[in-house]
């Protein structure tokens, strides 16, 4: 059994798995951070987006189904991710692999909380409700050519999210943990701590500065977090 242990990322609605590009860069040797693509964006950018959540999920699933080969791996999900990574648990648990050592979610609500609908609203309707609580970054936002580029994913992701349904209660069996942004405009503090029912083990809550995007302004302590959490887990598996 290696020592090292692989983090699964995957991004927020509109993200790409460019978000997570530096990571290994700034994260322990010991740790491997693998970003996930999703259809439609990065190096997946000729490929048709998904229809719906399930979708989303048999193909996440078809990509982790044949890159987990032990059980030193550990999931991340960022916004929408953070239900795709729920979703992915469930689905990689019950069709016989090993649980994750740990499981992070980021800037979500728990998957049984209310959302708003908000796929059906004309683009600049659309662009101005999710920038209204920070879920576009200024410098996308005020970028004509970017924000016309990120339109179609930000509309498919918004879309198929709102089709997910799965909101029975499945504990994991590994540790969670929740990390937000204080100033986060997009989360609903009372949703996000609802993940502890979602948790049959250790579930912990990390409130960090900044808003819906503070993986980036504040990653050097985000990734220093994730790094303790996870050490954690390799020193309990020695």
């Amino acid at each position: 059994m290696t020592n090292k242990i692989k983090l699964y990322c995957l991004p927020c609605a509109g993200g790409s798995s460019s978000l997570y590009s530096k990571w290994n860069r700034h994260i322990k040797s010991e740790i491997e951070v693998v970003p996930i693509e999703l259809k439609g964006r990065g190096i997946r950018i000729d490929e048709d987006f998904y229809e719906n959540f399930d979708g989303l999920i048999d193909d996440v699933y078809k990509i982790l189904s044949h890159q987990i080969k032990d059980s030193n791996y550990a999931l991340l999900g960022f916004s929408m991710g953070g239900l795709v990574v729920y979703e992915i648990y469930k689905r990689l648990t019950w069709t016989g692999y090993c649980d994750p050592k740990h499981i992070f979610i980021i800037g979500r609500e728990a998957p049984n909380y209310r959302f708003i609908r908000i796929s059906h609203l004309p683009d600049e309707a659309f662009l101005k409700e999710i920038y209204s609580y920070q879920g576009i970054p200024d410098e996308i936002y005020t970028n004509s050519d970017l924000l016309n580029f990120i339109l179609p994913q930000l509309r498919s992701d918004f879309e198929i999210y709102e089709t997910y349904d799965k909101k029975e209660i499945v504990r994991t069996r590994c540790n969670l943990s929740v990390l937000y942004g204080e100033e986060d405009k997009s989360i609903i503090h009372e949703g996000i701590f609802m993940w502890k029912n979602f948790a049959g083990a250790e579930c912990d809550f990390k409130m960090f500065e900044g808003g819906h995007f503070f993986i980036s302004k504040m990653q050097d302590e985000v990734l220093s977090y994730i790094e303790s959490k996870l050490k954690s887990s390799l020193e309990l598996q020695n």
